[in-house]
């Protein structure tokens, strides 16, 4: 496949320095040149943020959705295979769909640009070949929406690595949102959260509203005057998100949460956000208040919190605190978090779910990329879990790729930190281990690894017409 052939920066981030020179923008506008600037004149609603931008965008994707509006949505990475980053209306592309995409973005191609594609280059990673196509499919479904007479097209965008020298951030977006940030990819963002903060702020456009999340309490205020310089520096009006629409209240249910928010009219509205965790509270805000701003910038009346929330029930983000039930074994979670900010949150979560069941420990399923802080990473799980649950036992298991940390290596981390621990070859053989201590099993550390533990999760029994199978990815 032509993708092959290009730097992986998700597989192998060291190959190019972070900086203006090596991510250039400009040179990567000039290969949109070449494909009639695709990202002209296309919705935007570009987030991003340490964690929790994927989420926003699929709240934010299902809530247009439901009122109405085409949508598009590209985010990274993907579960199953490359076609999922790009959906259209909420449905990704097939693997088959995504191959003939991407022979016809290369067929597209200026044979004097092509040729850069067979070489050395300045600009043509995955990343960036991605970005583009997926800039091309979404100008294709905006036109088709617009030939079929519906709503303005709304695009949710989801940057790569931080944000200012970032690939997506070529386009003219409607708005901008900054999620929660945290130390993370520090060897290339800086290892200040006021350096991490001004990446991500790069994003903000002149004139454009940027919605800001809930902040950690003890980042905010070194984070907070970074973002208002810049917002001040653009001229971009400064959208606090958990007072424009708070989350009041919420309360669990079998298919996720209802949640109970407050609108700029002052009226009230309940919805279902089947997602599961507290910290996905504050993702929905700015979700919410993103919605509100784009369609303001489209000449669009604000609907009403009722009509917004009615289509939050439509939202999908697998692996996001996940929770497998399987008859005769233990539940299972899935969850992406792989930085400190995001297991602290995990461990919040996993600690009240494990208390409304009647639990007080579970087995951590282990695996993560080479180049993040291991220890911090367990350090901020067992830090959000509390005193009331705990995690003594982990199993690792490894990251099929160039990035992916020995599952030895793991595990003396873990040992260090007092756990018991066993490495594992692989993730199915990782998963019968976890399971044999017949306690529930939290996988964490990667978004490259719960697709295969959903499949090794699922017994052919339950695959059976009529039984409880997974979900498709």
């Amino acid at each position: 496949m032509i993708i092959d052939r290009l730097l992986d920066l998700e597989k192998a981030p060291a190959a190019r320095s972070y900086g203006a020179n090596e991510y250039n923008l400009d040179r990567y506008r000039a290969l949109l040149e070449s494909l009639a600037n695709p990202q002209q004149g296309l919705g935007f609603l570009h987030v991003a943020g340490t964690k929790g931008k994927g989420s926003t965008c699929a709240m934010a994707e299902a809530m247009l959705s439901g009122l109405g509006h085409p949508t598009a949505f590209y985010s990274s990475p993907h579960l199953e295979h490359f076609g999922e980053r790009f959906r259209l209306d909420g449905i990704p592309l097939t693997a088959a769909e995504f191959e003939a995409a991407l022979q016809s973005f290369f067929d597209l191609l200026p044979p004097e640009v092509r040729a850069t594609f067979e070489g050395p280059h300045s600009y043509r990673t995955v990343f960036e070949t991605l970005t583009a196509l997926a800039l091309i499919e979404f100008r294709k479904g905006r036109d088709a929406a617009r030939a079929a007479g519906r709503k303005p097209q709304v695009i949710c965008w989801e940057t790569g690595l931080g944000g200012r020298l970032d690939c997506t951030n070529v386009v003219d977006p409607l708005v901008t949102a900054i999620t929660t940030l945290g130390m993370d990819h520090c060897r290339l963002l800086g290892d200040r959260i006021e350096q991490i903060a001004a990446e991500k702020a790069g994003i903000v456009k002149p004139g454009r509203p940027v919605i800001v999340g809930r902040q950690k309490p003890e980042y905010h205020d070194a984070v907070w005057p970074v973002l208002v310089s810049r917002a001040a520096e653009m001229g971009a009006p400064v959208v606090r998100a958990w007072e424009h629409n708070p989350v009041l209240a919420s309360r669990p249910v079998p298919e996720g949460q209802v949640v109970r928010m407050r609108f700029p009219d002052g009226a009230e509205a309940e919805g279902l956000l089947p997602l599961r965790g507290g910290f996905q509270l504050g993702n929905l805000e700015v979700a919410v208040a993103s919605c509100w701003y784009a369609l303001r910038a489209l000449g669009l009346p604000a609907p009403s919190g009722e009509a917004l929330l009615a289509g939050l029930t439509g939202t999908s983000w697998p692996a996001r605190f996940e929770v497998v039930e399987r008859t005769g074994r233990p539940a299972l979670v899935l969850d992406g978090a792989h930085c400190p900010l995001s297991a602290e949150a995990l461990g919040r979560e996993a600690g009240r779910w494990l208390a409304a069941r009647g639990e007080d420990r579970a087995v951590l399923l282990w695996a993560m990329q080479r180049d993040k802080d291991h220890a911090a990473f367990l350090r901020a799980l067992r830090a959000g879990l509390g005193n009331g649950t705990r995690i003594d036992r982990a199993v690792t298991y490894p990251v099929v790729s160039v990035r992916g940390a020995a599952p030895e290596e793991l595990a003396a981390v873990a040992r260090k930190a007092g756990l018991e621990a066993e490495a594992a070859a692989d993730a199915q053989s990782a998963l019968r281990l976890a399971e044999s201590a017949g306690l529930p099993v939290i996988a964490a550390g990667s978004l490259y690894t719960p697709a295969v533990l959903r499949r090794a999760a699922v017994t052919p029994r339950e695959e059976q017409p009529g039984a409880n199978a997974l979900p498709r990815l």
